[in-house]
């Protein structure tokens, strides 16, 4: 698998106010043979704030298949969960859940 972590201060698009932007990720594939790969993908995001009072989370939870039906053509096959919150109770009413489906075809000319 790959991981990753970054941890940049930027100021956000109002230009009054600095945030932190973190975030990990991790991704594992495997080669079940020839023709099939399977994934697995997690991440975790977060954008706080300061001086305004706000905290971003964000978590994406992805499980995918890739099939190969010849040299030139391949099937895939994802899903993805998305969740979406804050730490702060007052701001309430700042969470989502949503699945995200991903399905692809490629031919090669």
């Amino acid at each position: 698998g790959v991981q990753t972590c970054a941890l940049p201060i930027w100021l956000s698009s109002t230009g009054k106010s600095a945030y932190m932007d973190s975030s990990a990720e991790t991704t594992a594939a495997w080669t079940l043979n020839s023709n099939w790969t399977l994934r697995l993908t997690a991440k975790v995001h977060r954008c706080e704030y300061f001086p305004a009072v706000r905290d971003d989370w964000e978590s994406f939870l992805g499980v995918g298949a890739t099939l190969k039906l010849s040299p030139r053509t391949t099937l895939t096959l994802d899903l993805l969960r998305h969740n979406g919150w804050n730490n702060l109770s007052s701001i309430p009413e700042r969470e989502f859940q949503r699945v995200v489906v991903n399905i692809g075809a490629t031919i090669k000319l």
